[in-house]
């Protein structure tokens, strides 16, 4: 599958592109983080998707976030435009371990399971901009 143990974030999925494309990138293997306004028609194609699927749908109440750090933040946004964390923690001059530490941090003030749900949250809060 040719995109296989890749995650792919696709904004604007309730319809339209944004929703052929996510079926598609899922046929290939992807998972895919789908993103939009309309809760309904998102949560709907990620059933049709199924568990390659992660919705994230607009908070409906504005929730108190912690801010992330200038680190945090930088290690977040390479994380989702695409870099691995081998790549991340060159790129940032630090070891893995110590990016780690920056993306379990910013996991916990994100609320977020896992990393890709904790870009997927920063980027719908508008914390990091790809």
């Amino acid at each position: 599958m040719k995109f296989a143990n890749k995650t792919i974030v696709i904004s604007g999925a309730s319809r339209g592109i944004g929703a052929s494309a996510a079926r598609e990138f899922a046929s290939q293997g992807a998972n895919v983080v789908l993103l939009a306004r309309s809760t309904e028609a998102l949560e709907t194609l990620a059933d049709e998707i199924g568990e390659k699927a992660l919705a994230l749908a607009p908070d409906r109440a504005p929730c108190a976030v912690q801010s992330l750090s200038p680190r945090e933040v930088d290690a977040m946004t390479l994380l989702a435009v695409g870099y691995s964390r081998a790549q991340v923690a060159d790129r940032l001059s630090i070891s893995e371990h110590t990016l780690r530490a920056y993306v379990e941090s910013a996991r916990f003030k994100l609320g977020a399971s896992n990393t890709t749900h904790a870009v997927a949250r920063a980027l719908s809060r508008g914390l990091i901009v790809v």
